[in-house]
């Protein structure tokens, strides 16, 4: 309260010795705080999203006697998600973002940098886990994690040889600024050549974990509903992104 009328003073004080100079430390500071307000208005929306995701999916889970989303199979996964994208696709920010995307004519390939590459039609023997990556700034290419061998490389012509192949997603993460989606993909650019390791908390990394913390460094969490392991099911699943592109049914 003393710091509001502190700046009260100090502004009517400035106005008498410079009024126009007075008048744009006003408007700018009204800018700021509409600014912060809409920012926590979208958060507190986008929270309440993902209550919703969160609840339906331990209904979910708990229908099918499953405890996190590493014990369901790939049918079973698929269940979950069109449950999630009936939530989504009816919430206004998510719409909004699909639209702004869609009706961007000067998008390219080469400007889908840092979003994000999902798919559960990617195995082990025959365990179906999916798999994530992050599209580089090269058009059609990827940063990903792609195995034990291999570690975390940089693939030319990626998008079309294999997401275009599959059943795929490329998302977009909801009030993401460019410089955002930058830091997500400068940070994986920076991860190339590390090697491949499931174990949490170590310099290497796995598919979905690289993805995870690409886009924490710039800023955003994406919200995620596993025990372990970040599941590129639920990164798809996070109330933060949004399909951009979809390849056969999705995931």
């Amino acid at each position: 309260m003393y710091r509001s009328i502190k700046f009260l003073v100090f502004s009517f004080v400035l106005f008498l010795t410079n009024p126009v100079s007075a008048q744009f430390e006003v408007d700018l500071s009204n800018h700021t705080a509409e600014e912060e307000s809409s920012t926590t208005l979208i958060d507190k929306e986008l929270n309440e999203l993902q209550s919703e995701i969160d609840h339906a999916t331990e209904i979910y889970l708990a229908s099918v006697n499953a405890t996190s989303l590493e014990d369901l199979s790939y049918l079973q996964t698929k269940e979950l998600m069109a449950i999630v994208n009936d939530l989504k696709f009816q919430n206004p920010l998510i719409i909004e973002a699909m639209n702004s995307y869609q009706s961007n004519q000067s998008r390219t390939s080469s400007t889908d940098f840092g979003k994000i590459l999902v798919t559960g039609d990617s195995q082990t023997s025959i365990f179906k886990h999916g798999h994530a990556g992050i599209h580089a700034k090269e058009d059609n290419s990827t940063i990903e994690a792609k195995n034990p061998e291999e570690g975390i490389v940089f693939l030319e012509n990626r998008i079309q040889e294999y997401w275009a192949r599959r059943n795929a997603s490329m998302l977009g993460v909801v009030g993401a600024t460019e410089s955002q989606y930058d830091a997500a993909y400068q940070y994986a650019s920076d991860k190339v050549d590390t090697g491949y390791d499931l174990m949490p908390g170590t310099p290497e990394m796995y598919c979905s974990e690289l993805v995870y913390y690409a886009w924490q460094s710039a800023g955003i969490s994406l919200y995620t509903h596993t025990v372990g392991f970040i599941m590129p099911s639920a990164i798809y699943n996070s109330a933060k992104t949004y399909p951009v592109e979809v390849w056969g049914s999705g995931y």
